[in-house]
């Protein structure tokens, strides 16, 4: 009885030790490159910003998951060139950023292809695909055939473990400045901070729950003025937690979670999908829906008038 005892004891604080030094490591991918003009920048002019917030905050590589059409112009080719020439890496998100739920398979792997042909002869141009809206098909046999797709073409799934939903905070700041409201932009900054802060932790925590090792995170991000203005602070807010950034190329080699699982539920993430598989019954998101991000600018009071 002792040894078992003992035995227990020894099991209990391995796990301890394991979780307490929990690495925690995230790579940066941004969706939509390069997004156009907005209420508040140029395209030029928000790709700019962008790439010197990442400079001053020390951060060597990040992916763009490019839409094809955005950059199949001479303004977008040339936002995407800015990116190649700081030296961080290209990828593909489609042509025409279609739901795959909506699309027949046929159609939308033609869609990755010409996407391809825009953006693949760009240094730095890498083989992986990002779903739009993470959505890998509603049914097994659109799924697998995407998959079968990705893997022919030498693709691999560009997958995210951290979704966010910095989208729709842009989505609202732009909605209001169209509107003629001014926007409190230290407000906006704590705003997104909190945000995406409670998306990582929620993800890691399903992480740590279901997987027997740390994950190599990958963050969804998007390729807009919130991104632009609020990315430097949130690399900040991430290594005063005890982060690490590392590079995409890091984090899709953990082979950890490389193998998608045999679920439908893969538009949260690889992390959750795989959860999903072990028999995580749920919550699926975190604060990731139009309500509770209205009412955090509710919150935060980010308009003035």
């Amino acid at each position: 009885m002792k040894s078992i005892a003992m035995l227990t004891i020894s099991a209990a604080v391995v796990v301890f030790l394991t979780n307490s030094g929990w690495a925690q490591q995230i790579a940066l991918t941004i969706d939509d490159a390069p997004w156009p003009h907005s209420e508040l920048y140029q395209g030029m002019e928000r790709s700019q910003l962008l790439i010197r917030h990442l400079n001053e905050a020390n951060v060597s590589q990040v992916v763009f998951f490019v839409r094809g059409k955005w950059a199949d112009s001479q303004r977008g080719l040339q936002q995407v060139q800015l990116y190649v020439e700081a030296g961080h890496l290209i990828a593909n998100h489609s042509y025409h950023h279609w739901d795959f739920d909506n699309v027949d398979a046929p159609q939308y792997t033609q869609d990755i292809l010409k996407a391809e042909r825009v953006i693949s002869n760009l240094p730095n141009f890498t083989k992986w695909y990002r779903f739009p809206l993470l959505h890998e098909g509603n049914t097994r046999k659109k799924r697998d055939h995407l998959r079968a797709f990705l893997t022919q073409h030498g693709y691999i799934n560009g997958y995210v473990t951290v979704d966010t939903w910095d989208f729709y905070i842009n989505h609202l700041v732009q909605k209001g400045l169209r509107k003629g409201w001014r926007v409190n932009m230290d407000k906006l900054r704590d705003l997104y901070l909190e945000h995406m802060w409670n998306a990582i932790t929620f993800y890691d925590g399903v992480a740590k729950q279901f997987l027997p090792r740390p994950v190599k995170h990958t963050l969804l991000l998007h390729d807009n003025d919130v991104t632009a203005m609020f990315i430097k602070d949130l690399v900040e807010l991430l290594r005063e937690k005890g982060w690490t950034i590392i590079s995409p190329e890091d984090a899709y080699a953990d082979t950890l979670i490389k193998t998608a699982p045999d679920v439908l539920l893969n538009n949260q993430g690889r992390v959750m999908a795989t959860a999903k598989s072990k028999g995580y019954p749920g919550p699926y998101r975190s604060s990731e829906d139009e309500h509770t991000i209205e009412g955090m600018f509710t919150k935060y009071h980010v308009w003035e008038n």
